[in-house]
């Protein structure tokens, strides 16, 4: 450290501004140094006391200090959010990498080769599904908490904060289902309402990313970051629940597997996309996001989420087609932009051969044409395509034939498909068997 504090500290700023300006060229930086600290002695700091000597050894001092071991900011660079997203699905590309270079598959070599942070290639690979210290904290938990996690990974994938019901969940937790069933005993009602926050206190002790509260008959659910304190979470819940409502739990991955046909999450989210494809309004963002998951406008929707959900709150026009339409016009992020002005065109596109009337499984194929799902399910998911195309050509046209003579025939024989649900968890419908699915898959290549 120089004698004189002052005229180093001012020395080093200046050394590293002319280093960002013009790099580490020895003789430019010590000519710099030297003509800065003499200005500097003859205004500001014409009373230190430098002698020549010490404003010489400082220049030196300071010039090779910098030129060894100074280097220059680097500027972040700007990406945009589509390409974060993208960024994000191709993680597990570089563990595939790094095994092939005779290293470990681990997050650290993984970061490396992709030249990203630890922290930020942990995160990427965790929306992939792949987070092995959180694996095995699941792993050692209880089944039934072990099952309850599952629920709220595939439910909230992401990082935020929701309300969820409490009998809504336990309805999903126990017995699969949205609601809890009308001949649940009242003892085994109030003993899985007891049971259900030791299971959430569960969760969030495991250490795993989510932070759990229960106040009376809701459940807040926060990913990623915890809530700041009883005062502020309460507070929170009640706006939330004033503006966003609450959240449907989705089944996990284990459910799905042996899921009842009308379970299967393509399946309904095409059957809602189609029931509801000449609503002019919506109630909450719940009922759009089908239609996100069939079109697929953005890898990471959730800046479309919040311009979908301030058309559904405003709905100043009486049709969400042209509220979303008139929001986008507004949206500095062109990606955003384009995609909203997209899910608005499709949506308007869909309405228009919801209103004609024809015959409901041309209705299925005229949404197809424009959502292209049974293109990307061939692809992504066959035994949904199959199950779809089963629908498409054994179960709508006898339903519709029943309906015929409906004035409106398209929504009578959805309507009827969608009680077909219950009437397959009960009994009365039955599903058709592998075999018969199989005559339906894509076919290969």
């Amino acid at each position: 450290m120089s004698a004189n504090p002052e005229a180093f500290e001012f020395l080093r700023k200046s050394a590293y501004g002319h280093v960002q300006r013009h790099g580490k060229e020895m003789r430019a930086l010590r000519q710099h140094c030297q003509g800065v600290l003499d200005a500097w002695l003859r205004d500001e700091g014409g009373g230190s006391s430098v002698s020549s000597s010490e404003a010489n050894a400082l220049v030196e001092s300071v010039t090779s200090w910098v030129v060894q071991n100074y280097h220059k900011p680097k500027r972040k660079v700007l990406r945009r959010r589509e390409e974060r997203a993208a960024q994000a699905v191709v993680a597990t590309i570089f563990l595939d990498d790094a095994a092939e270079a005779g290293m470990k598959p681990s997050v650290r070599n993984a970061a490396r080769l992709a030249g990203r942070s630890k922290s930020t290639m942990a995160r990427h690979l965790r929306l992939q599904g792949i987070a092995p210290i959180r694996d095995k904290r699941i792993n050692a938990l209880p089944t039934r908490v072990k099952r309850l996690v599952h629920i709220l990974d595939i439910s909230f994938p992401i990082d935020g904060a929701w309300l969820v019901r409490l009998d809504h969940c336990i309805a999903k937790l126990w017995d699969d289902a949205d609601a809890l069933p009308e001949a649940i005993p009242r003892s085994t009602k109030s003993e899985r309402r007891k049971k259900l926050p030791e299971l959430l206190a569960a969760v969030t002790a495991a250490g795993i990313g989510f932070n759990i509260l229960v106040n009376s008959d809701v459940i807040a659910v926060r990913r990623g970051r915890r809530f700041h304190g009883v005062k502020d979470a309460a507070a929170w819940m009640e706006e939330e629940e004033r503006v966003n409502g609450f959240k449907l739990l989705r089944s996990s991955e284990t459910d799905r597997r042996r899921k009842r046909f009308w379970d299967d999450p393509w399946v309904v989210d095409v059957l809602a996309v189609l029931l509801a494809g000449n609503w002019r309004t919506f109630s909450n963002v719940d009922q759009v996001e089908p239609w996100l998951r069939l079109l697929r406008p953005l890898i990471d929707p959730r800046p479309l989420i919040a311009v979908i959900q301030i058309a559904i709150s405003r709905a100043m026009q009486g049709d969400f087609v042209l509220d979303l339409q008139s929001l986008c016009a507004g949206v500095t992020d062109g990606e955003v932009r384009k995609a909203g002005y997209r899910l608005a065109s499709v949506m308007e596109t869909v309405r228009l051969y919801a209103e004609r009337g024809w015959e409901p499984v041309d209705y299925f194929d005229d949404a197809d044409h424009v959502l292209k799902f049974m293109t990307y399910l061939a692809t992504t998911a066959p035994k949904s395509y199959a199950k779809l195309m089963y629908f498409r050509n054994v179960i709508l046209p006898k339903v519709a034939a029943d309906y015929a003579d409906d004035p409106n025939p398209i929504y009578a024989a959805l309507r009827r498909c969608n009680a077909l649900s219950d009437e397959e968890r009960v009994g009365t419908w039955k599903a058709p068997n592998a075999g018969e699915l199989a005559a339906f898959l894509p076919p290969k290549g």
